[in-house]
């Protein structure tokens, strides 16, 4: 008993030290702490593509969001294409991903901040999981569009014209007009920006 004691005690006294908490890793349910954040796409034939949604988003927001870093070393969040997903465990189709470190700090007094990204990672399927074809361009820029806005702290849409639906899929050959004009009012928001 005596033992349990004095490790439960240990315990508190580190938690109660520690002003980093890490909050686990999530596809978001976060926000950077600055801006901007530093950016770098893996090189690819379709980068420019990856750069033309960081651009398109930075545009619509308003906000400086982004700067680009010359390597993966000096980035906060990396983007690429990659041609499969082969190392993920499910199933289901799923065009593109990111994946956010999360953290949060905490007080001596164990007062809790809001959760903020350290770190992110958004990759996009070169080929349409749907049709199994390669993935043209403008598809390619809506699941980059909706990846980023991952990576930026936005969580999925009910919304069917927004760009952080979860399904961006072709009917009839043809993609959905997507818009971001409720997903930069959500940003705006998270960002506490007007």
């Amino acid at each position: 008993m005596k033992q349990k004691l004095i490790y439960i005690f240990i315990l508190l006294l580190v938690f109660s030290f520690c002003f980093i908490q890490y909050a686990g890793q999530a596809n978001s349910s976060g926000a950077w702490k600055t801006f901007p954040i530093n950016v770098y796409i893996k090189q690819n034939p379709k980068s420019s593509i990856a750069q033309r949604a960081f651009n398109q988003w930075q545009t619509n927001s308003g906000m400086n969001l982004f700067k680009y870093a010359q390597n993966e070393k000096n980035a906060d969040l990396i983007f690429e294409y990659k041609t499969s997903n082969a190392s993920a465990k499910h199933t289901a189709c799923r065009q593109g991903h990111t994946h956010s470190k999360l953290y949060q700090t905490i007080s001596s007094t164990g007062q809790k901040s809001d959760v903020y990204i350290k770190s992110a990672y958004s990759y996009v399927l070169l080929k349409d999981c749907y049709s199994g074809r390669d993935a043209d361009d403008e598809l390619l820029f809506l699941m980059s569009m909706h990846e980023i806005g991952h990576a930026l702290g936005l969580n999925h849409s009910t919304n069917k014209a927004d760009i952080m639906y979860p399904v961006i899929k072709s009917v009839n050959g043809k993609l959905p007009v997507l818009n971001t004009t409720n997903d930069v009012k959500l940003l705006k928001k998270l960002y506490r920006q007007k």
